[in-house]
């Protein structure tokens, strides 16, 4: 078991000044009033773990759902499907591959199509992929094409459903990469949700995952230190 870190007034100081009162403070408001140092770093502490466990996680969700995503509207559209805007996407969606097309289209190691496809599959944002399951979508994704890449939700499932699940995953997937306080959520919620939508896509994946991720470990590890969090 690692040693009890013992802390004094001055080393308090200068941690604090080095992550910030800014920081720090959002940790205080999750906590009662009046809560010390070493219960806020402690909380602190637990974020740190538990944004690492959960980040591993949603990678996979990531990959599996751009991936069926892509199969799905390569089947409709062609493997050169981000071309021409064939999807009449939004002119951000459109300007983010765009850009990558200019990037890669004239190395060397991406000049077949098959090969360029991928690398600009694999650099599109988690954001991009959260986009095509807007509204505007409805018809000329959702119903066509998007909907069949998730082929073991086994039951209705609405675009709606797919667009609040995965941009609710994405938002919390940028307070971790920012390194933002995420405790006052119910990640127990989250975690569940990323779990459904890689089952959706590949049950043998999902059991994969929830056998291999950290996530229930940590949150147990920590469990005295969580138990003091006021969440919304």
């Amino acid at each position: 078991m690692q040693p009890r870190f013992v802390y004094t007034v001055d080393f308090e100081g200068k941690l604090e000044a080095a992550l910030s009162k800014e920081r720090l403070d959002t940790y205080r408001e999750i906590l009662p009033t009046g809560a010390s140092f070493i219960d806020i770093i402690g909380v602190y502490n637990a974020n740190t773990a538990v944004s690492e466990a959960l980040i591993g996680s949603i990678q996979i969700m990531e990959i599996s759902v751009r991936n069926s995503i892509h199969r799905q509207i390569t089947k409709a559209y062609g493997s050169e499907w981000y071309l021409d805007n064939k999807l009449q996407l939004d002119r951000e969606g459109a300007r983010l591959i765009a850009r990558l097309c200019s990037r890669y289209q004239n190395v060397p190691r991406f000049n077949n199509s098959e090969s360029l496809s991928q690398k600009i599959v694999s650099e599109l944002t988690l954001g991009f992929w959260t986009n095509l399951f807007k509204r505007q979508y409805e018809d000329p994704l959702w119903r066509k094409t998007l909907r069949f890449a998730f082929p073991h939700v086994g039951g209705p499932l609405t675009r709606g459903q797919v667009y609040e699940i995965v941009d609710k995953i994405r938002r919390l997937r940028n307070r971790i990469s920012h390194h933002e306080q995420i405790l006052r959520y119910d990640l127990n919620v989250y975690y569940n949700n990323i779990i459904d939508l890689v089952s959706w896509v590949s049950p043998v994946t999902a059991i994969w995952l929830s056998h291999h991720n950290r996530f229930y470990e940590v949150i147990d590890q920590y469990r005295e230190t969580l138990s003091r969090v006021t969440r919304n």
